[in-house]
């Protein structure tokens, strides 16, 4: 469902960390949809659109760029500008439609003044404040692995594990058909309580040699998820990822979010 966060005939628009002053003459609104934002702008016969993706920064061309701006080479004809970006640990798509080429330096001014802030919880003050020591519970030879209790904390799946408030669900078995790049494809879903509304951080290794986990998409050794946008109402969220096991055995999530460090274990076979 869409939500319009923020529609000024005048200039100023703001909402979902995105902020615009108009130049005379425009007019746009700000929306957010599934999480991701989108800036309408039009004016003068031209229009804006800075619409967010979930590709990663840095990652399929979105490059990370201090200065928001499309360039003579991004034009796809005399008529259409296309560019990716990537700005504040967020990644856009900026798409101008023009009568013109000379139009582009119209598009560039309400460009030059769109603020564009980070996702909540995750500045750089605020990854530094999640990323606390591992402290994973160790486990000696031939001993049981002492996996987190199972429950059926969160609505609408079967069952998950640990006490929250950020629970996996995932199965325990490993396929030969889910393998990426030498590891198994674990299938996870999170949810995450809607009485937490921070930032997450999610690692994991398997008790006793430290072996490194990493996740799906991009082969990531840390999950990051972004707070809410005060325009967000307060539900559980879920996100579906993989978590690629390198082999058999007993492992931990560590979670932290704003308030609570939490280690969820469980067993691979």
């Amino acid at each position: 469902m869409l939500r319009l966060l923020a529609i000024i005939a005048a200039t100023q628009l703001h909402g979902a960390g995105i902020s615009v002053t108009l130049p005379e003459g425009w007019e746009g609104q700000v929306s957010l949809e599934r999480g991701q934002a989108a800036l309408e702008a039009s004016g003068e016969d031209t229009s804006l659109r800075l619409e967010e993706v979930g590709n990663r920064p840095g990652t399929s061309g979105f490059l990370r760029t201090r200065v928001l701006v499309l360039r003579p080479q991004d034009l796809r004809g005399t008529q259409l500008a296309i560019r990716r970006v990537a700005v504040s640990a967020r990644s856009f798509v900026a798409t101008a439609e023009l009568p013109d080429p000379s139009a582009l330096a119209r598009v560039n001014e309400v460009l030059s003044r769109v603020v564009v802030s980070p996702p909540p919880g995750l500045s750089r003050a605020g990854r530094e404040r999640l990323d606390r020591p591992l402290r994973i519970p160790r486990l000696g030879a031939g001993a049981r692995c002492p996996a987190s209790r199972a429950s059926h904390a969160a609505p609408n799946v079967v069952t998950t594990l640990g006490p929250g408030p950020a629970y996996p669900v995932l199965s325990g078995s490993l396929s030969e058909d889910l393998v990426v790049e030498g590891a198994y494809a674990v299938k996870t879903l999170w949810a995450v309580s809607r009485a937490y509304r921070g930032a997450l951080l999610i690692r994991a290794r398997r008790l006793g040699d430290g072996a490194v986990v990493r996740f799906w998409p991009g082969r990531q050794r840390r999950l990051w998820w972004r707070g809410l946008w005060p325009e967000e109402r307060r539900a559980w969220r879920y996100g579906a990822t993989a978590t690629l096991i390198p082999r058999r055995g007993c492992y931990a999530f560590q979670v932290d979010g704003a308030t609570f460090s939490r280690r969820i274990v469980f067993a691979v076979s």
